[in-house]
């Protein structure tokens, strides 16, 4: 059989599970709003404080849209200096503070393909024109431009414009980029524009989740359920660019949009965060002059999907360029179409896998083998071998204590991993989700200790010892200018909060091991992983010697019956 037609076959079925996939999400957020009485435009509005884990068996899991109200965003730095008392941008300020940096703007006049036309400018060159634009009463015939994109904790890593919400922290993404030294990017980005502005129908770039939040202004989405785009391309099979032109109103244009089932209108008020699960297409307006803070994010609940567009895209590649197949190194060349065309290729994936995978196996090795199974809780008797002599616990440790010798209590926050600024008494940690490698937080009181962290105060950010200042919380008088990127008794810069790693329990390490464990082993089964065969530079550390770490540490904590089942 031709190989084009296997590969078309691949792309249909590709399009009926994804709208199988549409039709069951439609079926659960069903049952979801029927289980709660808070919704706004038809997806679920979260007001009070909710756990992570619930934010993840709702949300994450099942791939829902949610709208989280302004508390998250209450105490933002950003909240509080880019807004003026009438809730409009100050646009003085952020003239005066950032506007030398040089940004990417959109004209939402202009299409080019199915994107708009962008030109550099500098801030201080966008405010000009955005008071202008203002002044002259948004008028249609000046361009209507959209400052979109800008890597703002990149350029300005001392200005804490915000701090990542919990929910939100699990960053696969964002925390590989921020361990490669040598390659500068991420996936958090600052919007303005003007009212009018606004951007076309797309899904976000690696089929990743993505958080918005609304720093003053309003905004309007159209959130459009995975599958359900199919029924927004036109007969030539091109994505609808704009969901407010008449052209979808043409049944021979647009055939198929007569069938599309459900979408969803929301109105995202100032203050107010914006949950868009993976594979999610929508349309953005701004109703107001409006300023907004987005990441991309992807972690162990949605890698899989990621997964798929990767090789769902490769397939297409692979047929575009089918015709040169003969061609020496046409596979590798395939992998550089790839990078270019989806913002990554199998190399940098394997990259990223294998350094959350490092990451987390830091921190798991840590941890006490356990007397139970994870995965079933059937006792392991030949697993209890702590360093620490802990008592055998039954599941990974949930307090935030931790019991030695003749049940000792110890006082210590530890984060997950002995430090050298950890408890003498006890060298195992306890699981109390913060990340804390000493006694250095006022907040502890430390009994019996000698260590001298335990005298130490001033840590303005843990990783960092700065001696300055004395609370993440407090604005030092000593700083001078809005970055407060250092005082006159110390230059130390400061890491951002948003670059941190994330905070995670024990059993969330695991899980994320598990899922890159998972994911590996599919990569590296791939054929086309193995044709394009990796050199030692194009990898951070080879998969296989990852993949063997990780199925040592994964045995510590499951049983044979259920590491088959990882």
């Amino acid at each position: 059989m031709p190989l084009y037609v296997i590969l078309i076959g691949l792309m249909i079925m590709s399009v009926i599970n994804s709208t199988i996939k549409s039709l069951d999400f439609l079926s659960n957020l069903e049952s979801f709003k029927f289980s709660r009485s808070d919704s706004i435009d038809g997806i679920p509005y979260i007001d009070l404080p909710m756990l992570f884990s619930e934010f993840c068996q709702q949300f994450l899991i099942t791939n829902t849209p949610c709208l989280l109200g302004d508390r998250l965003t209450s105490m933002w730095l950003s909240r509080r200096e880019w807004v003026n008392c009438d809730g409009t941008p100050n646009l003085e300020f952020i003239e005066k503070t950032f506007g030398s940096a040089v940004v990417s703007v959109a004209s939402c006049n202009e299409q080019k393909f199915y994107s708009h036309q962008k030109q550099d400018m500098t801030v201080s060159g966008y405010v000009d024109y955005w008071r202008a634009f203002i002044a002259s009463g948004y008028p249609a015939t000046m361009p209507c431009l959209y400052l979109k994109d800008w890597h703002f904790v990149r350029e300005f890593p001392h200005y804490v414009a915000y701090e990542t919400p919990a929910y939100f922290s699990s960053d696969w993404l964002n925390e590989f980029w921020d361990s490669l030294p040598d390659k500068k990017d991420d996936y958090r980005f600052v919007y303005m524009g003007p009212k009018g502005s606004w951007t076309p129908f797309h899904a976000d770039v690696f089929r990743s989740y993505s958080w918005s939040a609304n720093i003053c202004g309003r905004k309007k989405w159209i959130l459009v359920p995975p599958g359900q785009e199919e029924c927004l391309r036109d007969c030539n099979g091109n994505l609808a660019y704009d969901l407010d032109s008449p052209d979808l109103n043409d049944n021979k244009l647009f055939p198929n949009h007569p069938e599309l089932i459900q979408k969803f209108e929301v109105i995202q008020e100032a203050g107010q965060l914006i949950f868009v699960p993976s594979g999610w297409h929508h349309q953005v307006w701004n109703l107001e002059d409006t300023i907004s803070l987005n990441h991309n994010w992807v972690n162990g609940f949605n890698i899989d999907i990621m997964w798929n567009m990767l090789q769902a895209t490769l397939i297409e590649v692979q047929h575009e360029i089918e015709d040169v197949s003969d061609m020496e190194g046409w596979e590798q060349q395939c992998q550089v179409v790839l990078q270019a065309y989806s913002g990554i290729d199998y190399f940098n994936f394997a990259n990223l896998l294998t350094a959350i995978a490092r990451h987390r196996l830091k921190r798991l090795k840590t941890l006490c083998r356990l007397a139970r199974c994870c995965g079933c809780d059937s006792y392991m008797p030949n697993d209890v071998s702590c360093t620490g002599d802990h008592a055998p616990q039954p599941v990974l440790p949930t307090s935030s204590t931790c019991e030695r010798g003749e049940e000792r209590e110890c006082d210590c926050w530890h984060a997950g991993e002995p430090s050298p600024d950890s408890c003498e008494q006890c060298q195992g940690p306890t699981s109390k989700e913060v990340d804390h490698e000493g006694h250095d937080r006022e907040e502890v009181q430390v009994q019996g200790h000698e260590q001298k962290a335990a005298q130490l105060r001033g840590r303005k950010w843990e990783e960092e010892k700065h001696l300055g200042h004395d609370r993440e919380e407090v604005q030092c008088g000593i700083h001078e200018g809005p970055d407060r990127a250092g005082c006159n008794k110390c230059s130390n810069k400061l890491q951002h909060p948003n670059a941190k790693s994330p905070t995670l329990s024990p059993h969330h390490l695991l899980f994320d091991l598990g899922r890159t464990y998972q994911h590996l082993k599919l990569l590296l089964a791939s054929a086309d992983f193995q044709l394009v065969a990796p050199s030692s530079e194009d990898i951070a550390q080879s998969p296989e010697e990852c993949l063997l770490d990780m199925t040592v540490t994964l045995n510590q904590f499951y049983c044979s019956d259920c590491f088959k089942k990882l």
